[in-house]
Parts: C-alpha cells; structure tokens; sequence
C-alpha cells in the first residue's frame, strides 16, 4: 500500500513540475511587459522589422510611383525603436489596466517632406497635386510600418477588451498568473516532502520517486517541445502577418530556451536522485 501511495504521489508531483515549467516560461514572457516602461527591445525583432518595413516600402513604392531608397532611409532604426517603445506600452496597458494605451505611429513629416522632393512621384505637377500625392503615399507607408510593428487591428482589439472587461478583470487576471507558478511551485515542495515523510525510516528509500518525478517531468517537456515545434503554428502565424510571426517566434525562443534549461536541470536532479540512491544502498 505504501509503494502505492508513494508511486502516485510522484505521479502528481510529476504533473505539478511541468506545469510549474510552463507557467514559469509564460511568467517570464509577461513579467517584463509589467513593467512601466514596457518589455525591452528584442534586437533580433528589430532588425526583422526593419527588413520587413524596407521591402513594404519598396513595394509602395512600385505601387505609387516613388522612390523608395530615401523613404527607407528616412524610417530609420531610432524612428522604428520609437515605436517598439509604444508598442510595448500598448501592451502594458492591456495587462495592468485592461484597455488599449497609444497606439505607434509614425511621425508624417519627415516622410512626407522626402516624398514632396522625390521627381519621380511629383514629377512636374502643381505644388497642390504634388501635396496631395506625398500625402497619399504617406498615409499608406504610415499605416504599413504601424501594421508591422503592431501587427493588430485597433478597432477590434478595443471592442474585444470591452467584452472581456464584462466577464472577467485583466489586471486582476494577470497579477493572479503572476503568482501562479510559485504557487505550484510550493505545491511540489509539499508532495516531494510527503514522499520523504512517507520513508521516513530512510531517506534513500523516497529518492527513487522523486527521482524518477523528475525525469518524467523532463521527459513530458522534452515531449511538450517537439509537438509545440512540429504543429505549424509558425507556419499559421506566418501567413496571417510576417510581423506577427516574428514576434511570436522571438517570445516562443525565449520560452523554450527556459524550459529546455528548466528539463535540463530536473533531468540532472534526477540522474543525482539515483546515484545517492545507488551509493547509500551500497553502504547500508
């Protein structure tokens, strides 16, 4: 009966280190984003972005007539980062407060005054037809570079949080997710010590489940990886916004990273679990 119980208290403490894993992995991807000032700049994001921002502007630039080389100059990386900074507010305010802050924008006039100077659109049109085609072209590079740095539609963004603001309360949502992780994380701790309470006549008798709790966790997330990487949910995200994908795939590095580091260290308890194991039977 004691094998029993010992067996499927490692069960349960098994299932508890992959979610604390998890949550621990999502915790640190909204953590930063708490913060005042927003989540820092990803650099690899950035340069991404930037590629992404030259190859839409040369594609408006076929499409209305300009130039595009000093229309990408003039979007340069400071201007981009600027907006990252708002984006990453943007998200600040949805997490802490439940609504959208200010959306990014890019600033009209230095865009636009190399646009009014560029021959091939104004050509040798009346000083008003040359306003009204740099402010055409404008107005689409404007929305674009807004598009990829906040790859999201405002509108339907807002009257989604409206709804959801009905039924539930982000802020409190999110600060309750915030504590989560250590919560499960006490939870382990709690049937780990169980277990030991269990053989309390010997220790080495307990290492053997918490052990092999701890390999199967890391086994479970090693599992948890391969079929997270092989669903095709880049591929999805790809489709719908290059920009979006991006992102996505700089916050899904970053959480994997941490829970490959996390199956690592849990796979090493579990390797030390047996060789004391090993060692004070050897001795008894």
């Amino acid at each position: 009966m004691k094998k029993i119980i010992g067996w499927l208290l490692a069960f349960l403490l098994t299932g508890c280190l992959v979610l604390f894993c998890v949550l621990y992995a999502g915790w640190q991807a909204v953590v930063p984003a708490l913060n005042e000032g927003g989540a820092p700049l990803n650099r690899s994001v950035t340069d991404g972005e930037m590629a992404l921002i030259s190859r839409k502007i040369t594609e408006l630039g076929e499409l209305y007539g300009f130039t595009p080389g000093p229309v990408i100059a003039a979007v340069d990386r400071e201007t981009v980062e600027e907006m990252e900074h708002k984006s990453a507010q943007w998200w600040t305010s949805i997490l802490t407060l439940g609504k959208v802050g200010e959306q990014p924008v890019l600033q009209k006039a230095k865009v636009e005054q190399v646009l009014r100077e560029d021959k091939a659109l104004v050509g040798d049109a009346s000083p008003e037809d040359a306003q009204f085609l740099a402010s055409e072209a404008t107005e689409a590079v404007q929305t674009s570079v807004a598009r990829i740095v906040l790859p999201f539609r405002q509108p339907v963004i807002r009257l989604g949080l409206v709804e959801v603001n009905k039924r539930i309360d982000i802020a409190d949502m999110v600060r309750f997710f915030t504590g989560t992780p250590w919560a499960v994380l006490a939870l382990c701790a709690l049937l780990a010590g169980l277990i030991a309470l269990l053989e309390s006549r010997k220790l080495r008798f307990s290492l053997p489940y918490i052990g092999s709790a701890l390999g199967a966790a890391a086994i479970v997330l090693a599992v948890l990886v391969i079929l997270a990487g092989s669903a095709g949910i880049q591929a999805l995200l790809l489709d719908a916004s290059a920009s979006l994908a991006l992102q996505a795939e700089a916050l899904a590095s970053a959480a994997v990273l941490r829970i490959c580091v996390l199956a690592g260290v849990m796979l090493l308890g579990c390797v030390a679990c047996f060789i004391l194991c090993r060692r004070k039977r050897e001795n008894a």
